[in-house]
C-alpha cells in the first residue's frame, strides 16, 4: 500500500509546534524562554534609550522616570494580555510564526519541502523524499502514531535515538487511501511487537 503527498514549510512548523500544543511542560518550557527574551530586548532597549538620551543632554532624572514608566506598562498592560492569550489560546500566532521564521532559515528547508512516497513494504516503511533519496524505517522502529484534524504524525526513533516523524497532511495527500494506509500501518505494527 502506498501514499503521495506534497509537505510545505507550514507542516513542519505544526510538527515542531505539536510538543508545544498537547505538552503542558513542553509549552511551559517554550514560554519561559520566550519572556527571557522579551525581558532581554526590553532592557536593551532602555540601555540604548537611556544612552541616547544623556549623549543628547537630558537630565538622568527624566531619563529614570521613562525608563520605569516603560517598565510598569509592560508589567501591567503587555506582559497579562501575553499570559492570558498564551494560557487560553495556545495555538496563539505568534508562536507560530516564531516557529516558522526559525525553519524558514534552516539551510534543509528547501529539501524538505515537496513530493514524498510513503511505502508499506513487508519489514517496514519505504519513503522517497523529494530530492530522491529512498530510506527505510523497520516496523519495530515506529514509536506511535499520532493523528490530528489536520495531520498524521508517525513517530520512528532514528539511530542516534532521536524522535523523528513522518508527517502526512491529510488535505495533501493525492494518491492513495490515507485511512487504509494508517490502519494498515497499525496492524503491522502490532503484529511485528507480537512476535518480538
Amino acid at each position: 500500500m502506498k501514499i503521495r503527498f506534497n509537505e510545505e514549510i507550514e507542516d513542519l512548523v505544526t510538527y515542531l509546534q505539536l510538543p508545544i500544543l498537547i505538552s503542558p511542560a513542553m509549552r511551559k518550557m517554550y514560554y519561559k524562554l520566550y519572556y527571557k527574551r522579551m525581558i532581554v530586548r526590553l532592557v536593551g532597549y532602555l540601555c540604548l534609550y537611556s544612552a541616547i538620551s544623556l549623549i543628547m543632554g537630558r537630565h538622568y532624572s527624566d531619563v529614570i522616570i521613562v525608563c520605569v514608566v516603560a517598565c510598569v506598562v509592560s508589567c501591567v498592560v503587555v506582559w497579562p494580555v501575553r499570559l492570558f492569550c498564551n494560557r487560553f489560546f495556545p495555538n496563539w500566532k505568534f508562536s507560530q510564526k516564531l516557529i516558522q521564521r526559525e525553519v524558514s532559515k534552516s539551510k534543509y528547508a528547501g529539501m524538505l519541502c515537496g513530493q514524498y512516497d510513503i511505502e508499506l513494504v513487508p519489514d517496514g516503511i519505504r519513503e522517497t523524499t523529494p530530492n530522491g533519496a529512498i530510506s527505510f524505517t523497520k516496523f519495530t522502529q515506529i514509536n506511535c502514531i499520532e493523528v490530528t484534524s489536520t495531520h498524521v504524525y508517525i513517530y520512528i526513533y532514528s539511530a542516534a535515538d532521536d524522535l523523528n516523524a513522518y508527517v502526512i497532511p491529510k488535505a495533501k495527500v493525492f494518491e492513495g487511501d490515507l485511512d487504509a494506509f494508517i490502519a494498515d500501518l497499525k496492524d503491522n505494527i502490532q503484529s511485528s511487537r507480537n512476535n518480538q
